[in-house]
């Protein structure tokens, strides 16, 4: 995978740091089957996502996730 820099509106580091992102009543941040969230160009996954879950499920979004932000970048270019 190349390697280099983006310009990022955000990141959400952790749980209670989500800004204007929709979540639900449990303060979890909804997302669809490639860890985009309510707003264009965020992704989440890991347990502010699935709630306390496992390592090996965290780490599994987290691969998800970072397939989905890498096609979106290359889409922006």
């Amino acid at each position: 995978m190349p390697s280099g820099t983006a310009d990022v509106g955000y990141a959400v580091g952790r749980i209670g740091t989500t800004n204007d992102l929709q979540t639900s009543k449990r303060n979890i941040i909804p997302t669809d089957a490639e860890c985009r969230t309510s707003k264009e160009g965020v992704f989440a996954g890991g347990d502010v996502v699935t709630g306390s879950a496992t390592v090996i499920s965290a780490m599994g979004a987290g691969k998800i996730a970072a397939r989905a932000i890498d096609q979106y970048l290359r889409r922006l270019r």
